[in-house]
């Protein structure tokens, strides 16, 4: 009996140790299918993929189509997106721009400035307000530049009060009186027009109706500038 409760024993703790072994070898599979996976994710996340955008109409962002005949090429935009130093960037929009959207622009805006980013924007209520908003707060007005499509007069009141506290900071605001006689869409194009030739980078926000800021992007990929489009519909 004694030798037979030993033998069993020593099956059991075989077996069991068989089992361990197993299950050892099971976990040393996993964490090397884990690691193999971890290591391709991020090869995958920072591999320059030539991305293209996807539909218009699902909204969110959507950026240059890498292998469109115009604009940047892919190794242009990268080497762009991997600039570390100050960029001049313009940052324009609709006005059509909800609140919540508005606190977020702001947010991006003053970051911005605070990393030494010269931003670019127009004057008008909605995305551009907040812009000037966002630089404002981060005091640093040599980094802020706005250019009205119109004179001082033609802006609602609104977009007057916002400007008299760009003036008292400092910041640079070139009015464009000479299109007073042009119809507001117009005069917002040749407005838009002008920041673009001044920036590196355009940041638009807009909603798929909004054909002043789609041609906009459709300029700053013919000029060669990196432009980002969130769309707010």
């Amino acid at each position: 009996q004694l030798l037979l409760a030993v033998g069993c024993g020593a099956s059991n703790a075989l077996l069991a140790g068989r089992r361990g072994a197993r299950r050892a070898d099971r976990r040393g599979v996993c964490r090397r299918v884990a690691g193999e996976a971890v290591g391709r994710a991020q090869v995958l996340r920072w591999w320059p993929f030539p991305w293209r955008s996807r539909d218009k109409r699902d909204g969110g962002v959507a950026t240059l189509d890498a292998d469109d005949d115009a604009g940047v090429s892919p190794e242009e935009e990268l080497m762009m997106l991997r600039k570390t130093g100050p960029q001049k960037v313009a940052m324009l929009g609709t006005r059509e721009c909800p609140f919540q959207h508005q606190q977020e622009i702001e947010l991006l805006s003053e970051a911005r400035v605070n990393r030494g980013d010269h931003v670019y924007t127009s004057g008008s209520t909605g995305t551009n307000a907040s812009v000037i908003r966002g630089a404002l707060r981060a005091q640093r007005p040599n980094l802020l530049t706005v250019v009205l499509p119109q004179s001082f007069q033609k802006q609602d009141k609104d977009a007057q009060a916002l400007l008299r506290q760009c003036a008292q900071a400092g910041v640079d605001v070139r009015p464009m009186p000479e299109n007073d006689s042009l119809p507001l869409a117009e005069a917002a194009t040749v407005c838009n027009s002008r920041v673009l030739a001044q920036v590196k980078k355009l940041v638009a926000f807009a909603s798929h109706e909004s054909n002043v800021y789609l041609a906009l992007l459709d300029e700053a990929k013919a000029a060669g500038v990196l432009a980002t489009a969130f769309f707010l519909d």
